[in-house]
C-alpha cells in the first residue's frame, strides 16, 4: 500500500458531546467523474464538521473552566493549611483531580484543533476542485 493509500485509511473517531465525529479523509478525494457529486456535498460536510467545531470548543472550554475551578477550590484548600503560594501551587499541581481535569482539557482541546485542521483540508480542496473543475 503507499502512504497516501494508508493516509486514506486512516479514519478518526472522536467523540464529542456524546456523539460519534468521523474524520474520514476519503470524503475529500474526487475525480473528474465525481467533480460535479463532490462540489455539491462538500458544503454540507463543511457545515456539518463546523457545527461538530462549535462542540468541540463548547466541550474544551467546559473542561478547561471545570480545571480551573477544581484548581482553585485545591490552592484556597491548601492555602488555608499554611505555605508560601509556591508551595501551595506545588501542592495543587501534584493532586489527582486536577490532573485528570487538566487531562480532560487536553483531549478536548486535541479535538479541537483535530477538526479546525479537517476544516482546512476542506478550504484546500475546494480551491483544488474547483481549478480541476476551469481545467476539464
Amino acid at each position: 500500500m503507499s502512504e497516501l493509500e494508508d493516509i486514506l485509511e486512516n479514519k478518526i473517531t472522536l467523540k464529542i458531546n456524546g456523539n460519534d465525529v468521523v474524520v474520514d479523509p476519503k470524503k475529500l478525494r474526487f475525480t473528474e467523474v465525481t467533480l460535479s457529486r463532490y462540489e455539491e456535498e462538500e458544503a454540507v460536510w463543511y457545515d456539518y464538521f463546523g457545527q461538530r467545531l462549535a462542540e468541540a470548543e463548547y466541550e474544551y472550554e467546559h473542561h478547561k473552566l471545570k480545571a480551573e475551578a477544581i484548581m482553585a477550590e485545591k490552592f484556597a484548600e491548601f492555602k488555608d493549611q499554611g505555605g508560601s503560594d509556591k508551595l501551595v501551587e506545588a501542592k495543587v499541581a501534584k493532586e489527582e483531580t486536577v490532573k485528570v481535569a487538566l487531562e480532560d482539557a487536553l483531549i478536548a482541546r486535541q479535538k479541537v484543533k483535530v477538526l479546525q485542521q479537517h476544516l482546512r483540508a476542506w478550504d484546500k480542496n475546494h480551491e483544488n476542485a474547483q481549478s480541476r473543475g476551469h481545467l476539464i
